[in-house]
């Protein structure tokens, strides 16, 4: 028998049968289920039409590049956009003639801006490519969320 299985046998996990486990989250569901965080705290969505997206982007002067050669987890456009709703941004604008898309995020109450252009380049086989840039007003913001976002897309 499993020590464990003494262990229940025994009584010292009341409430629990022998036959109890814990669920088991991949690491990509355990991600998939929390916003990104800087400093301590979930980023938040940062309502902007695309003109205003493109004045932002003139304004955020730390751009983090990410590049992703092949990709299932966001191999289509939607795929990538609903990740970054998931990761606490908004989604700005999904340009399906392009396979682009636009995000944007605040960080310390609107004291920070963090903006995010995704292209989706489809491969045979169902993965893409997938090249992403984070431009931001906080040079940590941006590293952090350009990282987060390659790990997710992977």
């Amino acid at each position: 028998a499993w020590p464990d299985m003494k262990v229940a046998a025994a009584g010292l996990l009341d409430g629990f049968a022998e036959s109890t486990l814990l669920p088991s989250l991949s690491t990509t569901q355990a991600l998939d289920s929390t916003k990104f965080e800087f400093g301590g705290a979930p980023v938040a969505p940062l309502t902007l039409n695309t003109a205003q997206f493109g004045e932002h982007w003139g304004q955020c002067s730390s751009t983090h590049p990410a590049n992703i050669p092949s990709s299932t987890s966001s191999s289509t456009l939607p795929k990538f956009m609903a990740l970054c709703e998931r990761a606490g941004l908004h989604k700005v604008e999904e340009i399906a003639a392009t396979n682009e898309g636009i995000a944007a995020c605040m960080a310390g109450g609107g004291s920070s801006v963090a903006l995010v252009h995704g292209k989706i380049s489809p491969l045979p086989g169902g993965s893409s490519r997938v090249d992403v840039t984070v431009k931001s007003t906080d040079p940590q913001l941006g590293l952090s969320l350009s990282m987060y976002l390659q790990n997710m897309i992977r």
